[in-house]
């Protein structure tokens, strides 16, 4: 599910190249919605990207030190704490490690971030 804001919606009608009376033809519609997947296939790649990245040694999996490895890499600083905690949050299942869904549900957020610098 999404929730777009009032301005993607308006982006959204501008992409359809329809007209501003409230209608919009199925082929528009279909369009339209045909972009919205196509973006998020976009996304889902860039996180893909990124997960390969923080997973050193390729095991499909992001250890504590190798995200930790990672943020010092890319100059992240977190106090231990502030690390520990955002690690807790991303290891929904508390295995010791963050896997593919757990990371791609930390990098594409419903809320705003974790406290680190």
């Amino acid at each position: 599910g999404q929730n777009p804001t009032e301005d993607q919606i308006v982006e959204m009608v501008m992409q359809a190249n329809c007209e501003w009376d409230g209608q919009m033809t199925k082929r528009d519609f279909l369009g339209v919605g045909l972009e919205i997947v196509k973006a998020g296939f976009d996304i889902m790649e860039d996180v893909r990207a990124a997960f390969k990245v923080f997973d050193h040694n390729n095991d499909g999996s992001i250890s504590r030190e190798e995200l930790c490895e990672a943020m010092v890499n890319f100059g992240t600083r977190c106090t231990d704490e502030e690390f520990a905690v955002m690690f807790a949050e991303a290891d929904k299942n508390a295995d010791g490690k963050i896997d593919f869904e757990e990371f791609s549900a930390m990098m594409i957020p419903s809320t705003p971030g974790h406290g680190c610098v």
